[in-house]
């Protein structure tokens, strides 16, 4: 299993957008805390929305893209609140535990939009292209065999988040709960 993640903002779709690959190891299991690492004096956390693919897929048209995956999550990553460029060293972006992995929802037929709650930090409508994540995957699909349980992120949103010891995040998706830890 391994992690796609488009290093660009939300919505739009660039061939030449940095694409970080990470590991199954980079993880940290939702509801279980996330232990900030010692490498860094400060941290910020970014928050994306994610598919899972479903299936075995190399070259897939974007008329087929669908296809290939089945659920929707959001995903918060940890980064080096300073100091850092895009892209950066696996250390800074892709060291173990630096990404959590919401509970996955089905995609409905008609998804237009995400609706995200964050206890005041983020408060947003956001709408996932469904269409553009087909761009998106068909165009990983071209440089990478994607394989059922992968993640595709198609981008951030453009909200970071600061990150502290003792902290709890609690991220809810059209009125579930998605994303639930804390901060250790």
């Amino acid at each position: 299993m391994k992690i796609l993640h488009c290093e660009q903002p939300l919505g739009t779709l660039s061939g030449s957008a940095p694409v970080t690959l990470l590991t199954d190891s980079s993880i940290s299991r939702n509801h279980r805390p996330l232990f900030l690492p010692p490498h860094h004096d400060s941290w910020v956390m970014t928050i994306s929305p994610a598919v899972r693919v479903s299936r075995l897929g190399k070259f897939v048209a974007p008329k087929f893209a669908r296809r290939y995956y089945d659920a929707v999550t959001l995903v918060a990553r940890l980064r080096p609140a300073t100091g850092v460029t895009i892209p950066a060293s696996a250390v800074d972006t892709a060291f173990d535990s630096s990404i959590v992995v919401g509970d996955w929802l089905e995609i409905p037929s008609d998804m237009s939009s995400l609706s995200l709650d964050l206890a005041g930090a983020i408060d947003r409508e956001i709408k996932l292209d469904l269409d553009l994540v087909d761009d998106i995957l068909a165009w990983l699909s071209t440089y990478f065999m994607i394989k059922h349980g992968d993640i595709i992120i198609p981008g951030d949103l453009p909200d970071t988040l600061s990150v502290a010891v003792d902290t709890s995040l609690n991220i809810n998706v059209n009125g579930n709960v998605c994303l639930d830890f804390k901060i250790k």
